[in-house]
């Protein structure tokens, strides 16, 4: 018996602190959830990682419910938070630091993508950079990160804009590029590595 009580007391000991240094961010049983609107800038495979928090219903773990929207593009995207009808948006900081730098008001609370985790995605006829001659590269509007990255591209592999075209084609993510690719105006495009391409070949950027 005075082992038992000795072995009680060793637990009680042990593990007491453990319920103080419990994670404080789960939900607690019969806590109302907060809920939230949380918004994506556009569609994009770079957001799988919200993507996966929603349909594995991470987000019920912490006590919020969370209803999702997509809003295309940056800037409108921005002003629905800023009115409150959005709590959170997942879009890219290249997007969003314009606006913000406009007066938007908004803060950047983190960032899931490191570095630059882009590919280029072209045509299966396509195998080598060289291959890119007499044919253009789709991005979304002159300026953007894809448009930078194609600049880049080229000079890196001492290409010109003579060479290969760098074409417009609007959009606020990877939809209207890739289908551009695929309908056959241009013939790369800019996608982020997370991104499948049916029938393209992947070009290391």
């Amino acid at each position: 018996m005075k082992n038992l009580t000795s072995a009680v007391i060793l637990l009680i000991h042990f593990c007491g602190p453990l319920a103080a240094y419990a994670n404080p961010y789960l939900a607690r049983a019969g806590e109302t959830p907060i809920t939230a609107r949380v918004a994506t800038c556009a569609i994009t495979g770079g957001f799988i990682h919200l993507y996966a928090a929603l349909d594995n219903g991470l987000f019920d773990k912490y006590g919020m419910k969370v209803e999702f929207v997509s809003i295309r593009g940056s800037g409108v995207a921005l002003a629905a938070l800023a009115a409150d009808e959005i709590q959170f948006l997942y879009c890219a900081a290249d997007a969003t630091i314009p606006g913000m730098a406009a007066g938007s008001d908004a803060k950047l609370i983190a960032a899931p993508l490191l570095g630059l985790p882009w590919v280029l995605l072209a045509r299966k006829d396509i195998k080598r950079p060289e291959e890119l001659k007499g044919k253009s590269i789709a991005v979304t509007r002159p300026g953007d990160l894809t448009f930078r990255l194609a600049r880049a591209l080229l000079k890196k592999f001492n290409l010109t804009e003579n060479d290969v075209r760098i074409l417009t084609v609007g959009g606020t993510g990877q939809v209207e590029p890739f289908n551009a690719m695929r309908s056959g105006s241009p013939k790369p495009r800019w996608s982020r590595r997370r991104w499948m391409c049916a029938d393209g070949a992947m070009v290391s950027a």
